[in-house]
């Protein structure tokens, strides 16, 4: 539980850090003609441009370690530290120490759920029984999904991009999945009138879920406590969010497929789905 707390308090003072970095050293340098400022911004761009292609590109995915994002803030940031000694700014080098501590702790650390072993779900067994609302208040057992198979995805809010992606992504096939018999259950426990207003933004036949205080999740221990970054819970949303978990159940309620990512940006393909249906993967 604390150390949720601490990478919801590192997330969004990292991120603040290299968008004023980014901003401010950049325009220091421009003023003043300092190659170290310059560079100095430079360090901060990898991840601003990770971020904002984030947000702005329909990602609903990435490679676990990132290269792309690790590789150039180490080089730059050298380049930064070393140009910074040589004009005699010690702020840029210890900066740039700050920058690419960053990078790499949130590529290897604040990404990473580590052991998942402790959750409720198990492949081939029964979905265990929760509780869940829909946006209007009614009242859903996990029970009534029998009958008819189902696709479960429970994912952290509207704020994450990701989760949307990945959203959007399975929205583009729900033909497919019901031509198949698949009914599709997207749950998170942020608010009703959040999960009213992604159901509106996509028109599809879904069941746009809510897990009021993260019962659900906690019943099946892939909650994370304090997992929401710092500040968003001024936007509305709650400091407890879910580990994203992604499942599949027969007519019978077993769990044919299973996905609890220990990675918060490594999420499975849609084509997986369609293909476990299928009997195309064991």
């Amino acid at each position: 539980m604390k150390m949720m707390w601490i990478k919801s308090l590192f997330i969004s003072g990292y991120l603040t850090l290299a968008f004023v970095t980014l901003i401010y050293a950049g325009y220091q340098g421009w003023l003043t003609s300092s190659p170290a400022l310059w560079l100095l911004s430079l360090t901060a761009l990898p991840i601003s441009a990770f971020m904002g292609w984030l947000f702005l590109g329909n990602v609903p995915r990435t490679s676990a370690n990132i290269p792309q994002l690790t590789v150039p803030t180490i080089v730059v940031s050298v380049a930064a530290a070393y140009q910074g000694v040589a004009e005699a700014l010690p702020v840029v080098p210890v900066v740039a120490a700050l920058l690419v501590t960053g990078a790499l702790l949130y590529v290897f650390w604040y990404s990473r759920f580590g052991d998942r072993s402790q959750s409720e779900l198990k492949l081939g067994e029964k979905l265990p029984q929760f509780e869940l609302q829909y946006p209007d208040g009614t009242r859903f057992n996990s029970n009534d999904s029998q009958g008819q198979a189902g696709l479960f995805i429970f994912y952290r809010g509207n704020w994450c991009p990701l989760c949307m992606a990945q959203i959007k992504e399975v929205a583009a096939q729900y033909q497919q999945l019901e031509q198949r018999g698949v009914k599709t259950y997207l749950i998170s426990s942020q608010s009703h009138a959040n999960s009213e207003d992604l159901a509106k933004r996509f028109a599809v036949n879904f069941n746009f879920m809510v897990d009021v205080d993260n019962a659900a999740a906690k019943t099946l221990k892939i909650d994370a406590v304090g997992g929401t970054p710092a500040g968003l819970q001024g936007l509305g949303y709650d400091s407890d969010t879910v580990m994203p978990t992604v499942l599949m159940t027969d007519a019978t309620g077993n769990i044919i497929f299973l996905d609890q990512t220990d990675n918060y940006r490594v999420r499975p393909e849609p084509e997986t789905f369609l293909q476990i249906l299928d009997g195309k993967l064991a």
